[in-house]
């Protein structure tokens, strides 16, 4: 629980993910190591990263999000995000509600992608 399972990069960005649940890494997909891309186009299919096991759910279940919390806790985090960057614009939509840009962090300095990981992922500050 809270321990580093990958680590995302993006030029010489790095993001640790941390684990949500303890357990030991029992499988790595090789399809997303060989191919990185897929975690972004199918997070929740063939773009899984690693198969926990030994994991103590009935003990951990009552600190996971699920079902409307989760639903609420996202929005509020995509919003302070959105916030945090600055403004709405820095979100770079288009005036319809259009969508994201698919590389975001292109559009983030050091400084303020220092602070966002920090905030959001727990990473340290240095």
């Amino acid at each position: 629980l809270g321990q580093t399972v990958f680590t995302l990069s993006h030029g010489e960005r790095r993001l640790e993910v941390k684990a949500p649940v303890s357990g030991t890494v029992a499988d790595i997909n090789e399809d997303a190591v060989a191919r990185p891309a897929l975690v972004g186009e199918s997070p929740y299919g063939a773009g899984w990263v690693v198969r926990l096991e030994g994991v103590e759910l009935g003990k951990e279940r009552a600190a996971l999000k699920h079902g409307s919390a989760l639903r609420q806790w996202w929005r509020t985090e995509v919003d302070r995000f959105i916030q945090r960057l600055g403004s709405a614009s820095s979100a770079l939509t288009m005036a319809d509600g259009g969508v994201l840009l698919s590389d975001l962090s292109s559009q983030i300095d050091d400084a303020k992608w220092k602070d966002l990981t920090t905030d959001f992922f727990g990473q340290p500050a240095g």
